[in-house]
C-alpha cells in the first residue's frame, strides 16, 4: 500500500511533482490551504536568497554569505522558506506579515559582492552557483547584489531587520520583486487608514446622535415636547447607529 503524502489542513493528497507548501509550524500544506491561510500569492520563486537581518536566523556558512530558499510575496506576508537538504521539509521560515513592515524603512541596497577561493577543486551546490564548478587556480567574482530590506516588528516586539535577494538575469526578478512589495505595502496603508477614519467617523455620528437625544429630553423635560414625541424621535434617532 503505497501512502501519499498529503495535505495536513484539507487532507488533499499531493499528485507527483506537485509543489509543497508550509505553514508556520512547518507543516506540509497544499497551495489552495496556503492561501487561504497568508492570501493570494502574487509572487514566488524557489530562487530566494536570504542574507541576514533577523536576530533569530544568521544568513551563510563556510563557503556562502546568504541562505538560498523560497521566497513568497502574498497579499498579506513576505515569507522566505529554508528547505532541507531534499526539499521535503523545511528547516526555518520567516513570515513578514505586510502591515507589520515600517514602511519608512523599507530599502532597496546594492551591496557589493566579492568571493575569494583559493586552490583545490570545488563542486556540486557552489558550483552550481558559479557557473558549473572549479577545480584549482583563483576566483574573484565581483559585482553587486541587491537585497530588499524588510523592517518589521515581530509578534515578540521585537524590531527585525531582514534583508532578502531573488536569483535573476540582469536584476530584472529584483525590480518585480521590489515593485509589488512596495505597492502591496502602500495598498495595506491604505486601507488601515481607511479603517482608522471610518471608526472615528463612526464614533462622530453616534456621539452626535446621543446629543441629539440628551437634547430631547431637556425638551420633554420643559414640557415643549410629549412623552410620545419623545419616544418616537429618540427610536428613529437609534435606528440610525
Amino acid at each position: 500500500m503505497i501512502i501519499l503524502s498529503k495535505c495536513s489542513i484539507c487532507g488533499k493528497s499531493f499528485g507527483f511533482g506537485e509543489d509543497r507548501y508550509y505553514d508556520r509550524n512547518s507543516k506540509e500544506i497544499c497551495r489552495s490551504c496556503f492561501q487561504e491561510k497568508y492570501g493570494e500569492i502574487i509572487l514566488e520563486t524557489k530562487g530566494g536568497y536570504y542574507y541576514g537581518g533577523h536576530k533569530a536566523y544568521p544568513a551563510g556558512g563556510f563557503l556562502s554569505e546568504e541562505e538560498t530558499g523560497h521566497m513568497y510575496l502574498t497579499k498579506n506576508y513576505f515569507i522566505f522558506i529554508k528547505p532541507s537538504f531534499w526539499g521535503r521539509a523545511i528547516k526555518w521560515g520567516i513570515w513578514i506579515p505586510l502591515e507589520k513592515v515600517q514602511l519608512a524603512g523599507y530599502d532597496i541596497r546594492d551591496e557589493a559582492r566579492r568571493i575569494n577561493l583559493l586552490g583545490g577543486g570545488i563542486g556540486g551546490e557552489l558550483g552550481a552557483g558559479l557557473e558549473g564548478g572549479l577545480f584549482g587556480g583563483t576566483l574573484h567574482k565581483s559585482g553587486k547584489k541587491h537585497e530588499i530590506v524588510l523592517p518589521y516588528v515581530d509578534e515578540n516586539g521585537i524590531l527585525q531587520i531582514p534583508r532578502f535577494g531573488v536569483a535573476s538575469i540582469f536584476g530584472g526578478a529584483i525590480k518585480e520583486w521590489a515593485k509589488a512589495i512596495y505597492e502591496r505595502i502602500v495598498e495595506i496603508q491604505k486601507e488601515k487608514r481607511s479603517r482608522i477614519t471610518g471608526k472615528a467617523s463612526e464614533a462622530s455620528e453616534v456621539a452626535s446622535i446621543l446629543d441629539q437625544i440628551k437634547k430631547l429630553g431637556e425638551l420633554r423635560e420643559l414640557g415643549l415636547i410629549t412623552e410620545e414625541e419623545f419616544q418616537e424621535k429618540k427610536k428613529k434617532l437609534l435606528e440610525k447607529i
